[in-house]
């Protein structure tokens, strides 16, 4: 499971990467703009990694490190919250959760 999640995380990174590369993300921002349902679904992403920050805080024993998985969270999406599990949960958890 853990490679699994490793792997997609990976691809994903990969992706936005080659998209940066082929529009840059001031005129990705303006086409989003003029489409309704692309704004939508940036509102969902980004109140998705709110909610997902707010659990980092929950359970950050550090809130400075708290602040810095947030940061990298809001800057670079779901892939650091794939990390920040794997942190917070560990592999054994993982094993665990994949059995069920």
């Amino acid at each position: 499971m853990k490679y699994i999640f490793m792997i997609l995380t990976a691809a994903f990174v990969f992706f936005v990467i080659q998209t940066m590369n082929q529009l840059p993300i001031n005129e990705g921002f303006a086409i989003m703009q003029k489409n309704p349902w692309a704004m939508v679904t940036l509102l969902d992403l980004y109140l998705g990694l709110l909610l997902f920050c707010w659990i980092i805080f929950a359970t950050a024993k550090n809130k400075l490190h708290a602040l810095l998985w947030s940061i990298a969270t809001l800057c670079l999406g779901n892939p650091v919250c794939v990390i920040y599990c794997f942190y917070i949960l560990g592999e054994k958890n993982f094993r665990s959760l994949s059995k069920k």
